[in-house]
């Protein structure tokens, strides 16, 4: 049986494209309450995730030693509650030792037991993205620049315009 994964997407539904409205706020105000369904067999997701795993060092280094300029870091994790997955944007993140603890920044659709604001901690193996926004350029986002490629041009144009950051192909 194929599974299906909820994915909170920044301002997708503001470009018109995937997703829908759940009436819900977010702590980013980028970041408009968004979710599509992700088979977990869809094979680029999947590299997606496997790469933002693979560097999450650069991601530590990253936050630990913060540019001026830096506006944003966050990860994309796993969520898990009764047969459901979302992956949900953590923002304010820190390193522990063992793993990551960050605010809710969007709120969650599919897992009643999280809360926009909340603080939570995750393991490395939840990560399913990381982000950090520097000089106005995105870094990482491998997820949103996933979702932005399968896009339409014309989507692609309103989301860029809706971004409060630069995506650099």
């Amino acid at each position: 049986m194929r599974g299906l994964a909820c994915w909170t997407l920044g301002a997708l539904l503001a470009a018109g494209s995937l997703g829908c409205d759940h009436g819900s706020k977010s702590a980013n105000s980028w970041d408009d309450p968004a979710t599509t369904s992700v088979s977990v067999d869809d094979r680029e997701m999947n590299a997606v995730i496997a790469e933002a795993r693979r560097t999450i060092g650069e991601f530590k280094s990253r936050i630990a030693s913060p540019a001026a300029t830096r506006t944003q870091a966050s990860i994309k994790a796993k969520f898990e509650e009764a047969g459901k997955v979302e992956h949900i944007w953590l923002d304010d993140v820190r390193v522990t030792q063992d793993s990551f603890e960050g605010v809710i920044g969007n709120t969650p659709v599919d897992i009643d037991r999280l809360k926009l604001g909340e603080t939570v901690r995750v393991r490395l193996e939840d990560i399913s993205d990381w982000m950090i926004v520097d000089d106005g350029k995105l870094i990482g986002g491998r997820s949103i620049r996933l979702f932005r490629s399968r896009m339409k041009p014309d989507e692609r144009a309103a989301f860029d315009r809706e971004m409060p950051f630069k995506i650099e192909d």
